[in-house]
């Protein structure tokens, strides 16, 4: 029974150790995430200053240039929709790693509870067998006695 306790304990500890390996990965993974997602939010947010320093403010200016300043304040707020719709996006999978990484926290302390019940029945029959062994030897010690009288 020893042997099938150690074999149990061993196996949960292997589980466990590679559900905290996931575990690991999954947190580097959610930090590129953000990494990611706090470039877009820098990326908008200087679009967004871009945008307001290129303000006609009532300037004078001509025909072509109306037209063009139109032109690339057009193209501003298509990539500066671009980007939040990006950021949206990323922000979505940045829940995501954090609900996976919650769900393999739940499954690592549930690993590490099983070693623990392991360890506890693997002390428990070492124990056992200490004991067996004490009386077995205490009999024998008896016995010995018993052929001396």
């Amino acid at each position: 029974m020893l042997h099938k306790y150690r074999a149990l304990f061993r196996h949960s500890e292997q589980r466990l150790l590679a559900g905290q390996g996931r575990l690991a990965q999954g947190r580097d993974a959610l930090a590129r995430e953000q990494a990611v997602s706090q470039r877009l939010k820098s990326e908008l947010e200087f679009q967004y200053q871009l945008a307001q320093a290129n303000q006609l403010s009532g300037a004078s200016v001509s025909r072509q240039q109306l037209f063009s300043w139109l032109r690339k304040d057009a193209a501003d707020k298509r990539h500066s929709q671009a980007l939040r719709l990006d950021l949206v996006r990323q922000e979505q999978v940045v829940d995501e790693r954090n609900q996976q990484i919650v769900d393999q926290h739940t499954v690592c302390r549930q690993l590490e509870d099983k070693r623990d019940r392991y360890h506890a029945l693997l002390k428990q029959e070492r124990k056992r067998v200490h004991v067996r062994q004490e009386n077995i030897d205490e009999i024998e010690i008896e016995e010995r006695f018993s052929w001396f009288k």
